[in-house]
């Protein structure tokens, strides 16, 4: 069995601004990212939108016992904004442990060596063989996806686009699997950053504020 990891446009992991999930449940509807190519480029981290934010995919917890990645592949909805940007795909994965330190796992980079299509989404698929990797409970998985020179070319400047978050088996069901069947833990507050609220004066006391932080809660 394995573990199929839909590339999803929610950020429940509640981690920041570049970290989208990877779930188990597919999305309802498609969206993009865009990254720009460059002359003669070799490997350039996806963006959220053409030379904005990196757009990094990372699972939900690990579960207790944890697990080891031997083996993963990916389906990724790609596209180039013309023929002679000559750009493929390719992918890192790494290990994020619970106390947010990232580590790659061996045997990276995995290129797809193929050319994207030019205008029109489609789908390309391939495999990464990693160093077999112990994961702890509450590690997560990150992937980091790249546009990388084609074997046709060089690559020139231009745009490449990924398609995901689109329900399953539709264009744009970006996904990546690992060979293990994992469950991976649901997000709850205690993942949530700090949140702060503050109560109105009551009883003669003044109003005071209350942090709400890994699941604890202190009084200022």
């Amino acid at each position: 069995m394995s573990t199929k990891l839909f590339l999803r446009s929610t950020q429940t992991n509640a981690i920041g601004a570049t970290y989208f999930d990877m779930l188990a449940v597919a999305g309802a509807g498609s969206t993009t990212a865009v990254v720009a190519t460059t002359t003669a480029g070799t490997e350039i981290q996806w963006t959220q939108t053409s030379g904005g934010a990196e757009l990094l995919f990372i699972s939900g917890r690990v579960p207790a016992g944890g697990f080891t990645l031997t083996a993963t592949d990916i389906s990724l909805w790609c596209h180039e904004s013309g023929t002679g940007v000559d750009a493929g795909g390719a992918y890192r994965v790494f290990k994020r442990a619970a106390d947010g330190t990232e580590s790659e796992l061996g045997g990276g980079l995995y290129s797809d060596g193929v050319e994207f299509t030019k205008d029109t989404p489609t789908e390309m698929a391939w495999t990464g063989n990693p160093t077999d990797t112990a994961f702890a409970e509450n590690d997560r998985i990150l992937l980091k996806i790249k546009a990388v020179e084609a074997a046709a070319g060089a690559m020139s400047v231009g745009t490449c686009t990924l398609t995901y978050n689109a329900a399953d088996a539709g264009t744009g069901d970006s996904f990546f699997n690992i060979a293990e069947t994992v469950t991976f833990k649901a997000e709850d507050a205690s993942d949530i950053g700090a949140q702060f609220i503050m109560l109105p004066d009551a009883m003669g006391i003044d109003g005071f504020q209350m942090v709400i932080s890994g699941g604890s809660i202190k009084s200022l």
